[in-house]
């Protein structure tokens, strides 16, 4: 009797990472990042003030991060600016949509009189459950 033969199709397309709850991911621009309940959010520009390593600076500048964060992958794009400091009303972490993403690190550092192109950036972020909600069982 011939057997039957099963197949795969495999389709390339650009997938997103993914993440669970209470645990540690990093962005880069062009590359979402799939979060708990079918969310997504993804690193779009950068702006860097900091100072870079072995330069004097009056003080120590900050990284600011602009994201577009959906809640499905059809909804439209929430525009979210998150920052390295909490200087000047800046704000380090963001609860939506039952998600809390902390920015942790941003690197490279800068380097005197270079421009760090936005492919080059890298975010290393916490994603966990925002305060005084429980996760869905």
């Amino acid at each position: 009797m011939p057997r039957p033969f099963f197949f795969a199709l495999l389709v390339i397309a650009p997938i997103a990472a993914s993440v669970a709850r209470d645990a540690t991911a990093t962005l880069a621009a062009g590359r979402p990042l799939a979060l708990p309940s079918g969310q997504s959010i993804e690193l779009i520009e950068v702006s860097d003030s900091r100072c870079a390593p072995g330069q004097k600076c009056a003080g120590g500048g900050y990284a600011r991060l602009l994201l577009h964060w959906r809640s499905s992958a059809t909804a439209p794009p929430t525009r979210l600016t998150l920052a390295t400091t909490t200087a000047d009303g800046q704000a380090r972490d963001a609860c939506l949509f039952g998600t809390l993403v902390r920015i942790r690190n941003v690197a490279p550092l800068p380097t005197a009189g270079a421009t760090i192109p936005i492919a080059d950036y890298r975010v290393t972020v916490t994603i966990g459950t925002c305060p005084n909600e429980r996760p869905a069982s």
